[in-house]
Order: C-alpha cells, then structure tokens, then sequence
C-alpha cells in the first residue's frame, strides 16, 4: 500500500483575503420573491414575528422571548405575556394574519392579533402529555419541533398529541447544565423508548377556532399503537394529509382525513422489506389545485416525480430512471410546468422544467456546477443560487416562463471571494473517481505535481 501524504492547511488567515462567501437564508430568499419573510421573522401585512434570547431545549428547539411588532403603531409587545408565559416556542402566524399559535410546558396556546388577547388550546398538567410538539425522539428521528399546521382559511389546527405515559424514563448525572459547572452534579431524566420498549403513542387532533372545540381524527390501522406520525399538511381548508410511519420506519402511509368529520382513510402507502422508506420526500410533494399530486418516491429504486390523481392512485412517472431528482421546487399552474432540482452525478446538481402534459424536459441551466433556486407561489419567478469548485455562491433573480429563464438582476455574486481566491494564486482543483467507487475527490494542483499518480491502485 502507498501512503499518500497531503497537506491541505491552507488558512485564510495566512493567506490574507476574505474566503467566507454570503449566504442568502430562505427567508431572504423569500423576501426577495413576495416579501412573506423578512429578517427571519414572520410577517402579515401589519404585524411581524421576531425572536431573540434563544435557550436550547434540545437539538433543535428552543425556547426564546418572542416579540409582536405592530408596524403601525411602532409598538413591540412579549408573546405569552397575557398568560406570564415567559420564553414561548415555535410561534407561527396563521395565513390571515390575525392569529399566532405557539407553543409552551408541552400545550399549545393562540394569540389573537385583532384583540391582543390569549388563549389556551391545550390545558393538560401531566407532563407526559404533548401537543403540537416534537418530544427527544421525534426530534431526533425526524428533524422537526413543530408538530401543529393552520388550516389554509386559519380556522382550524391540526396537532399531534403524544401520550408518553408508558414509556420508560432514562436518567443520567448533568455535570453540565445551562447554567455551567454546579458544584454537585443533578439527576436529570428523560422519558426514551429503548428497543422493545413501548413508544409515546400519537394521535392527530383538530381545534376549531371558532367553537374552541378539540375532536381527535380517526386515524387506523393495523400497528397503530407502534408508529410514528411526524409529518401533517393541508390540502385545502377541510382536508388534512397525515403521514404515518412504522417504528421500523420501512413502512409509510398517508391518510387523507375530513377534518370536519374526523374520518379518514389511506390515501398513499409505500413498503420495503429490505430498506429503510424515505419518509421525507414527504415534504417535497406538490399538490395542484384540481387535486392531483406530484409525489417523490424511491418505490422503483430511483428517486423520481409520479403524477398521482386526486383519488390516490398514479397516474404515471413523470422523471426518467437513471437521474435521482433531489427537490421539486414548485408548479406553474398555467404553463403545467413542474420545476425542479436532480443530479446527474455527485458532484453535479441542475434545475429543469418539465411539461407535466407532454413529458418534455428542458435543462434551465448548463453550467456544470450546484444549480439550487427557490420559486414563488405561482413559479413565475425565482432567486437560482450557483455554485461550483471555481466559484462561490452566485445568487440570480429570474423570471421563468415553461422552459424560458431570464435573468433580470444579480444578488449577490461574492466578488469580493473570487478575487480573493485568485490574488492568493491558489489552483483549480481537479476532480477524479477512484477506481468504480460512486465518490469523488477535490485534489489541489500544485505545479506539475499529479496526486493520482499517487494513489493506490
């Protein structure tokens, strides 16, 4: 075996120049299209959402003091503050702008804008019991905090409440806690299911604004008490999709429930004996508005668009095999044009329209590179970042129409980067595949100097 020694320690700080290249958030992004975001808070017309003294709860929740700033009267006032709440979380207006939902001591509450008033949704005192928000463990598994969703006309929420009653607690000694080193270690305890161990069992529940009143769906099936339910999303103001997921998690299906009268049934389900089902692509479904679903699946073994009817049942793949498609980004409902994102090889990630009637696809970018973009409601425009091993972000606003895209304005091009990086001298770098593997490596050129001439063989 050779042994291939390479240093790559080459700091900026040496070098001189500024290598850090500005980002721009989705809510930048946003607020570039359509102005629904603005400086990572929420915003609806006269009101806006802001946070600040975040404190960690676990990875990614946090409690903070959240503030309503009414633009018109120049005022900021604590959210909770009406129930002397403190530190609240996962706040999120509703569509109409008139309510916020948030969340405290594992109980959902709402704020009402029009009345600066506040109520609670939820009012359990066992500590086992959580609504509209993720435990450790659905953390963890699944990347989420919030477990509630406004209804389109905002006169209803969907939450998931978790019964952790029966599940077992963990405990540990904390010679680190968020107020430092205490001088004795604490017990702390959590409650986690280990394997066998019974889980937190969840159930979907809807508020009705208007009545105040709480009805739980009917959500069933087989290993009910022995699943996951980390995913809700409206589809129009009285339908809920839940997505429900087995603790093996080779198994999910999605309900379509009336949330009026609380019945449902199995719209969607995908199964593997063999491999884990990637529940996420949950996430990238687009619904159009006569009902029919784009959904992202690996049910052939690729990851590819199908276009499914209202009732559930597909209709065709939409992507061909061979090309995993990575996001699907939006519709333009006039043009029937389905963007969005796949990758032809590791290294490589481009955005292309597809006629959903016809079937024809067009690449709306050819430089080989990371293409990402992201598009507004009605995918008329969109902000397109590009990145390459040559090139830092590049942020573009365009104008798209099927397979057209013009560019009316550059964003954000991180000159400042690029001339660092060529005033430095530093090389190219150069891509290379190592014998059959499904990998590559960004290897410096250093005069004449090849690397692969190094490289086991």
């Amino acid at each position: 075996m050779k042994i291939l020694a390479i240093i790559l320690s080459v700091l900026p700080a040496i070098l001189g120049g500024d290598f850090n290249a500005k980002t721009l958030s989705v809510a930048e992004q946003d607020s570039i299209l359509n102005g629904g975001l603005i400086n990572g808070g929420m915003v609806s017309g006269r009101w806006r959402l802001e946070s600040e003294n975040e404190e960690k709860i676990f990875r990614r929740s946090t409690l903070a003091d959240w503030y309503i700033v009414d633009t018109q009267k120049n005022t900021r006032k604590q959210l909770g503050a009406g129930l002397n709440l403190g530190k609240v979380r996962d706040a999120v207006m509703s569509p109409n702008g008139r309510y916020i939902a948030f969340a405290k001591d594992n109980n959902l509450y709402i704020h009402k804008l029009d009345y600066g008033t506040e109520i609670a949704v939820t009012k359990d005192e066992n500590p086992d019991i959580i609504s509209g928000v993720a435990d450790w463990l659905y953390e963890e598994e699944f990347g989420t905090t919030a477990l509630f969703a406004w209804s389109p006309d905002s006169k209803m929420i969907a939450f998931v409440r978790l019964d952790e009653t029966e599940v077992p607690a963990f405990s540990w000694e904390a010679y680190l806690t968020s107020e430092g080193y205490p001088q004795y270690p604490r017990m702390e305890s959590l409650r986690y299911p280990k394997a066998g161990c019974e889980n937190a069992k969840a159930s979907v529940c809807v508020y009705d604004v208007g009545t105040k009143g709480i009805q739980r769906l009917q959500v069933t099936g087989d290993g009910l008490q022995d699943m996951y339910i980390p995913r809700l999303r409206w589809t129009d103001e009285s339908t809920l999709m839940v997505l429900r997921v087995n603790r093996d998690q080779t198994k999910m299906e999605v309900f379509s429930c009336n949330a009026k009268s609380t019945v449902s049934n199995v719209w969607y389900r995908e199964e593997s004996k063999q491999y884990f089902v990637d529940y996420s692509l949950f996430d990238e479904w687009l619904w159009l508005r006569d009902g029919r679903v784009i959904v992202l699946s690996e049910q052939d073994g690729w990851r590819r668009a199908y276009l499914y009817g209202k009732d559930g049942i597909r209709i065709r793949a939409l992507t061909p095999e061979g090309i995993d498609v990575t996001a699907l980004y939006a519709v333009n409902e006039k043009t029937q044009t389905l963007y969005y994102q796949a990758a032809t090889t590791p290294a490589t990630r481009h955005i292309y329209a597809l006629n959903i009637k016809k079937g024809d696809i067009s690449q709306l970018a050819m430089d080989d590179g990371m293409w990402s973009a992201r598009f507004d409601k009605e995918a008329n425009k969109a902000v397109f970042c590009y990145q390459s091993f040559t090139t830092p972000n590049t942020y573009s606003l365009c104008k798209v129409d099927g397979v057209k895209c013009k560019v009316e304005s550059v964003i954000e091009d991180n000159a400042e980067v690029k001339a660092a990086w060529e005033a430095n001298g530093l090389p190219e770098p150069e891509v290379m595949r190592i014998n059959n593997l499904e990998a590559m490596l960004m290897l410096p050129q250093i005069s004449n100097f090849k690397f692969q001439n190094y490289l086991w063989s």
